[in-house]
C-alpha cells in the first residue's frame, strides 16, 4: 500500500513543482539520468544473480519482445496503408510497444505480490524491456527519424550504453554464481 501512495505522491509532487518557476524546468533530465545510469543498473546487479534459469523464464523474458513485434507489424502496416511519415510511424511503434515496467511496475509489483515478486518484474524489465529498448528500440528510433546512420554507429550505440554493459555483467554474474558480498548489496 505504501507503494500506492509513493507514486501518487511523487505524481502530485511532480505537478506542483511545474508550477514553481524557480525550480529547474529541465531537472527531470537529471532525474532520469540517475534512474537510468544507476539505479536500473542497481537492481540489475543485485537480483539478476539471485535468479534461478530455467525454461519458466521464457514467457516473462518474452512479454516485451512479443509486444514489441506486434507494435512493429501493426504500426509499420498501418503506416503504409495510411500514408503516415516514417517520424509517426515510428513514433507509434516505440510509444505502443514498450511499457513503463520499471519506474511504475517495480513498486506496483512489489505492492500488489511482494518483493519476491521483484525477481520476476526485473526478468520482464531487464531482459525483456530493457534490452528491446535498447537495442530494437534504438534501432527504431534512428531508421524512423529524419537522419540516417550507420550499422556500426547503432551497433555501438547498444553496446556501449552503460545500462546495457551493466545487464551483460549480471548475466554473467548469474552464470559463474557470483554475488557481491553483503555490504555492497546493501549499498
Amino acid at each position: 500500500m505504501n507503494n500506492f501512495i509513493l507514486i501518487f505522491v511523487f505524481l502530485v509532487l511532480g505537478i506542483v513543482l511545474q508550477k514553481v518557476k524557480r525550480f529547474p524546468t529541465n531537472s527531470y533530465k537529471l532525474l532520469n539520468d540517475v534512474v537510468v545510469y544507476f539505479c536500473l543498473p542497481a537492481l540489475a546487479l543485485y537480483y539478476i544473480p539471485k535468479i534461478k534459469l530455467d525454461h519458466q523464464l521464457f514467457f516473462p523474458i518474452g512479454i516485451a519482445w512479443i509486444g514489441f513485434a506486434v507494435s512493429y507489424l501493426f504500426f509499420s502496416f498501418l503506416g503504409k496503408k495510411l500514408g503516415w511519415s516514417k517520424k509517426l510511424t515510428g513514433c507509434l511503434i516505440i510509444t505502443a510497444g514498450f511499457g513503463n515496467t520499471s519506474f511504475l511496475g517495480f513498486p506496483i509489483i512489489e505492492a500488489l505480490y511482494g518483493q519476491e515478486a521483484l525477481k520476476t518484474a526485473i526478468l520482464v524489465d531487464q531482459p525483456g524491456s530493457f534490452v528491446v529498448l535498447s537495442t530494437l528500440g534504438i534501432l527504431t528510433a534512428i531508421l524512423y527519424s529524419s537522419g540516417g546512420s550507420s550499422g556500426v554507429l547503432i551497433v555501438k550505440k547498444i553496446l556501449f550504453f552503460p545500462p546495457f554493459i551493466t545487464f551483460v555483467v549480471a548475466c554473467l554474474m548469474n552464470i559463474f554464481n557470483f554475488e557481491f558480498q553483503d555490504v555492497i548489496q546493501f549499498l
